[in-house]
Order: C-alpha cells, then structure tokens, then sequence
C-alpha cells in the first residue's frame, strides 16, 4: 500500500479518520493526503452581510486551513502528510471523480449510520461505486479484541465474485498482519438460497418445505453444503495458515449473522464484499455491508470486485 486519502471528519471533532490512517502508515510507509471539505449555504448570511457569496466561501476555507495547520502542529505529527480544503457539497462525488484521476490503494474515513428510503449517505455511494477499497472507522469502538473478520462467498460461481474472494481474503490477511490481529473467516447465508445456489431445490416452489419429509430431507441438504463449504473454505484460505477453529460456517440473514460473530469474537475489524447493488434493488434491499455498518460499532473495510 502505497497511498492513502482520508477524508478528514468535521473540525473541531476528533480525527478519527487521520489517526487510523497514521497507524497504517506507519506499517506500511504509506503516503497520505487528507481532502477536508466544508460547505455552507450562505444565501441568508450574504443577504445580511455586506459582503459576497465568494468573500464568504474565502473566509471559512481559510479559516479551515488554520484550524487544520494548528491541529497538525498540536499533534505534533512526524510523518509528511499533504492536504486539501475543499468546498464541496457533494462529498462521495467528488471522491469518486478525484480517484479517476489520482491513485489511491486505500480510503480512509469515519463511518456514519443516517439512511433511509429517500436518502443515501456518502459511505453507501462509496461502497456501491467506488473500484478503491475504503476502511471505515468505528465512531465508538466498545469491547473489541485482536481479531479481523472477514465474510467470503464460498458458493461462489462467478468469475467475479471468485476474484472478490481473492481479494477480501489477500486484504484481510495483510490487515491482520499490519494491525497484529488473529484472521478469521465466515460464510454465511439463508436457508433457500444456499440450497437453490447449488441447484438442489427450487425457492419459487410453494411445497418446498411443507412435509415432515422434505424438512428432514432439506436439513442433510443443508448439512451437505455446509460441509462442501467448509471444504472450500479449506482450499480457498490453504495459503493463509487460518486455523480450522477461525472458519465460521453459518446459517441465517448474512449480516445478521456476521454481526452477531462480530460480537461473539470481539471483532475489530469487518472485511466484506459488495458488488456495487443500485437504483431501486439499492435503495430497497441494501447491500451487507451498509447493514452491517448499521448495526454494528466495528470497523469495517469494504472491497469492491474491480
């Protein structure tokens, strides 16, 4: 990892964001460039005042500049660290617009949990479009230890979603490294769509699941691919030395129950995947990591397939 851009939190607050990225750099000799944006609607403030919108815009930009000068001073930083204010509305945008042109192997930034139907916070945007893996940083971390999660797709089919697998399990490796933390991995899905993922039943049948036989007969499906899983969690992690005690295969809502692991183990860390889910299917069912950010005060590293 060679570059890493924070997205500096509200002044005045505490730089959560910065500080992680400074222990990572430190593991990694990463260099860093921390953007701070800051937006305001002035309309009101330049009808009162005798002064122009772009005066006013000028003087908060600056005066953002020396607050950040004087937090790095008082924090008495040694590694270089280049920044930017920027005034900005539309934080994920220009993000995404700024990585197009810039190389960063890492975003770092604070988590936030507002969302509903009508409105998508700038981590959600994030996640579904951005090709750089971002880290999260928990507002409040409480009760965690030295372990890091990951959430691979064991069924995986797909070139695609193979390669992902690849990816989250090489990243979550090198995290549990840097930040010297046991890696741990987990599967998890729903009953009708771990078995119909393996051509077994058919979810869109109403009968599926009625009889006392077919129930039974459906528990040794499922405990088949529950094994067939943990074999392939086996192949799949061979080369990251992960005890068999640290592979977690379970049944149920995948981010139910990666939340409840997390909690279980202590997780400091979260490394999931997401393929980038948007539109209405976006708005409507979400995506694992934006309700796994949701219901948990982890860390969480989110990865995309490209």
């Amino acid at each position: 990892m060679k570059n890493i851009l924070v997205i500096a939190d509200t002044a005045e607050r505490e730089q959560l964001a910065l500080i992680k990225a400074l222990s990572m750099a430190k593991t990694t000799v990463a260099s860093i460039h921390v953007v701070i944006f800051c937006h305001e609607n002035l309309n009101i403030v330049t009808r009162q005042e005798d002064i122009t919108e772009s005066g006013m815009q000028e003087m908060i930009i600056n005066r953002t500049k020396q607050w950040w000068e004087s937090y790095l001073h008082s924090q008495q930083i040694t590694i270089p660290i280049a920044y930017e204010v920027v005034w900005e509305k539309h934080i994920s945008q220009w993000v995404l617009d700024h990585c197009q042109k810039t190389h960063y192997d890492l975003i770092v930034k604070t988590g936030h949990r507002s969302e509903s139907l009508f409105y998508t916070p700038t981590d959600w945007r994030l996640f579904r479009k951005s090709s750089v893996p971002i880290y999260c940083v928990a507002l409040e971390q409480k009760d965690v230890d030295n372990v890091v999660l990951v959430a691979l797709d064991l069924m995986a089919i797909s070139d695609a979603k193979q390669q992902l697998n690849h990816r989250l399990l090489e990243a979550a490796f090198q995290l549990s490294l840097q930040t010297n933390c046991d890696l741990h991995c987990c599967y998890a899905t729903e009953a009708p769509i771990l078995l119909s993922d393996i051509d077994l039943i058919n979810p869109l049948s109403s009968s599926s699941f009625i009889t006392a036989q077919q129930t039974t007969g459906e528990q040794q499906v499922a405990t088949l691919a529950r094994d067939t899983a943990r074999k392939q969690a086996v192949a799949l992690t061979k080369d990251y030395d992960i005890d068999d005690d640290h592979i977690h295969i379970q049944e149920g809502v995948p981010w139910r129950v990666l939340t409840s692991l997390g909690n279980d183990l202590k997780v400091r860390c979260f490394v999931l995947g997401t393929m980038g889910r948007t539109g209405i299917a976006g708005k409507l069912i979400g995506n694992t990591a934006e309700k796994v950010i949701h219901h948990t005060k982890k860390d969480l590293l989110v990865i995309s397939p490209s």
